[in-house]
């Protein structure tokens, strides 16, 4: 009877034991597919990091020969850059040999440009070769509106001058002059022609202060994005053909933008574009465009004491 009862206890024993059989390879298979899930998640995350990193390099290096570039042009003197515009659809290429070589027609835009070549330390072991090509042209505009009327924008500092380059020999018609801030304008248009010059404020949306002269001109709200307040100014404000038209601001530091239709309205300065280029075995290269727009050269602010004075300054 007691052997009886002892076998059937074995025998659910080992019955117990064939049930549980599969639970430790159960176990076993769901731990090795947790820890493989998280060894190809981390392995996932490296690559991805390490593609991140190889791409951000990639793209400072090439951004780094479009900047390059730019600044190579910058270097050359203003001399140099007009004669660089002037060639920029002639077979004559004057000045291209003080920026870059050799010079080339694009075949898109039958424009000619210039290579330059950024080659790593001959010690560095970076095999990686960079080039920038440059272009340079004349600029009249620099920015556009919102419904493509282009305007030419630029900063104005505290007691800094700006000049908007004029056609001496055309009239130009009513020029529009956008700034921001809640200042206003004093402005000064000037020629060659002796004792030619004219002055005066263009008053804040919030009127002229007390005291000044009843030609001012008075302002009104922008309708330019990015901009406050506008004003026109027409050939009775600066002069008929002035060479020059010149701006300050009467406070804060702003940025003013100047709109016309006019034809004659002359280029304000040289427009440097710089693309950067990192070739690809099989695929198109890479590429980082910089622009940068390099204004004429003009008389400093200390040079407006002098059409401010009513006699000759003492030497």
């Amino acid at each position: 009877m007691m052997l009886s009862t002892i076998s059937k206890m074995n025998y659910r024993r080992i019955n117990e034991i064939k049930s549980e059989a599969g639970q430790v390879l159960l176990f076993v298979v769901v731990t090795m597919t947790v820890a493989l899930a998280l060894g190809v998640g981390v392995s996932l995350q490296t690559i991805s990091t390490i593609s991140d990193v190889a791409d951000t390099d990639t793209a400072q290096r090439v951004l780094a020969a479009a900047e390059g570039g730019g600044e190579r042009a910058l270097s050359l003197k203003q001399t140099d850059l007009a004669n660089l515009a002037n060639a920029k659809k002639a077979n004559n290429l004057p000045g291209y040999q003080n920026l870059c070589a050799p010079a080339f027609g694009d075949s898109v835009t039958g424009e000619f440009l210039c290579k330059l070549n950024f080659t790593p330390a001959a010690d560095s072991g970076d095999p990686i070769l960079l080039e920038s090509q440059i272009g340079v042209e004349y600029f009249t505009f620099n920015k556009e509106t919102q419904d493509g009327t282009p305007y030419y924008e630029f900063a104005l500092g505290q007691n800094k001058v700006k000049e908007v380059v004029m056609n001496e020999s055309k009239s130009i018609a009513d020029i529009k002059v956008c700034w921001t801030g809640e200042d206003g304008l004093f402005y000064t248009s000037y020629s060659n022609s002796a004792n030619f010059y004219r002055q005066d404020i263009i008053c804040p949306v919030v009127g002229c202060p007390s005291g000044v002269g009843s030609n001012a001109i008075s302002s009104t709200a922008s309708d330019i994005s990015g901009f406050n307040q506008c004003a026109t100014l027409s050939t009775g404000d600066y002069g008929t053909t002035p060479k020059g038209l010149r701006f300050r601001t009467l406070g804060a530091d702003t940025r003013v933008a100047v709109v016309t239709a006019s034809p004659f309205f002359p280029p304000q300065g040289i427009k440097i574009t710089s693309t950067g280029l990192l070739a690809v075995p099989g695929q198109p290269p890479i590429k980082k465009i910089v622009r940068v727009y390099r204004s004429f050269a003009y008389a400093p602010a200390p040079f407006d004491f002098a059409i401010y004075s009513e006699s000759e300054l003492s030497k």
